[in-house]
């Protein structure tokens, strides 16, 4: 997992290496060189795969790209993430994605809160730059937002609150139906 993670180290901002100073040979765009070469690769990784573990791997590798590179880049494959990320977001069995039925306890044991937090604050950034192509997916999104919202670590409910409010720049008529969920949900919790 720790090496998944690493996958941003790449592409971050450093001070301390990666740098000129550091002697570092730095091209340019080589984090949109390095985004393209290994974006198409654990995609398909994480599409093919039937390991939980490989696939929260992926899902991890790519969720800690995306903060670092500009949102052009992130533009044009927004379509090929988008799927991987809410996939990653809101399914208990990997092997089972697109269930109605969907049990939020056996996904929090298989899919620890590091891995969904980083896949929330990967989707918050997307979403904020761009919330139309989440459009189709809003019924499914705000169902699983919803409940991450009192989420523990503090930090899941916070992203999940972020991905909500990106959500409210949609046209008012795919997000107007949903107020009677929302409401509902935030009285119940009260």
């Amino acid at each position: 997992m720790e090496a998944a993670h690493n996958f941003g180290t790449i592409v971050k901002d450093h001070n301390y290496a990666l740098t000129s100073h550091t002697h570092a040979n730095i091209r340019l765009l080589h984090k949109q060189r390095f985004f393209e070469s290994v974006v198409g690769p654990l995609v398909e990784l994480f599409s093919t795969t039937n390991d939980i573990k490989t696939k929260s791997c992926a899902l991890v590798a790519i969720a800690s790209l995306l903060p670092w590179l500009p949102h052009i880049v992130l533009n044009a494959h927004i379509q090929k993430l988008l799927p991987v990320l809410l996939q990653g977001l809101y399914t208990s069995d990997f092997s089972k994605i697109g269930e109605a039925s969907i049990n939020m306890e056996r996904h929090d044991a298989r899919c620890g809160s590091e891995t969904r937090l980083s896949t929330l604050t990967t989707l918050a950034s997307l979403l904020k730059q761009n919330a139309s192509p989440a459009e189709r997916h809003t019924s499914t999104l705000i169902s699983f937002l919803m409940p991450l919202t009192t989420y523990h670590p503090l930090t899941v409910g916070v992203k999940a609150l972020e991905c909500l409010a990106a959500l409210v720049t949609l046209p008012v008529s795919v997000i107007l139906p949903y107020r009677n969920e929302v409401s509902f949900f935030t009285a119940e919790e009260v």
